[in-house]
């Protein structure tokens, strides 16, 4: 049975909606599914969907490194948690005694709450940091698996046509017949002749237009 998480989101098309691979981190594993079958899927949301996509993301990383030979990204997902710990002891009886063994308990929400997968997950980021990876810094580790995991993955703009947004107005009045944008050149008080003398000499006062 294959972990996948999908995010329910509008579809390339008009109408569709649908849950989707958005990182590289499931595609694998949602290729392996043929079209047209069937399945039977129980949808939960955890409790934090991008820190979940984390946690796989770097199960992929170890996985795709080839440092643990050909594990499969469950495989190296039950290693990690036990390597961190997270497990429960079985013990078993048979002739000549008992064995206990660890058995990896479940990541999945309804199993623990924020508080202790936040330290689970940090506790996995050190463990491949310090013993699995060790080349790579710890820093360029979470960068890297942050990417795979596609948190960052920016939400489908809608499509082109949707209304338009009104033209705005302008406030300043249109020029009338005969005005010009251009501001006329300043004039020296001394040159203009004065209302007194324009009158004296029978001429029309100047009509001065408004700016």
């Amino acid at each position: 049975m294959a972990d996948l998480i999908l995010v329910k989101r509008p579809a390339m098309h008009k109408g569709e909606i649908g849950l989707f691979v958005d990182s590289e981190t499931f595609e694998s594993e949602f290729a392996s599914i043929k079209n047209g079958v069937g399945l039977e899927v129980k949808a939960t949301q955890p409790r934090s969907l991008p820190q979940m996509r984390h946690a796989w993301a770097l199960a992929t990383k170890i996985a795709n490194s080839g440092v643990l030979g050909e594990a499969s990204q469950r495989e190296t997902m039950d290693y990690l948690l036990l390597k961190a710990r997270h497990v429960r002891y079985v013990t078993t009886q048979f002739k000549g005694g008992t064995e206990t063994i660890p058995v990896v308990k479940s990541i999945r929400f309804a199993a623990m709450d924020q508080t202790e997968f936040q330290r689970l997950y940090n506790r996995m980021i050190h463990i491949v940091a310090t013993e699995i990876l060790p080349e790579m810094p710890e820093g360029e580790l979470r960068a890297e698996v942050e990417r795979m995991a596609g948190v960052a993955t920016p939400e489908p703009q809608p499509k082109r046509g949707s209304r338009a947004l009104p033209k705005p107005v302008s406030v300043i009045p249109p020029l009338e017949a005969g005005d010009t944008d251009v501001p006329p050149a300043p004039t020296s008080v001394s040159a203009a002749p004065s209302l007194a003398a324009n009158m004296a000499a029978g001429q029309p006062p100047i009509q001065r237009r408004r700016p």
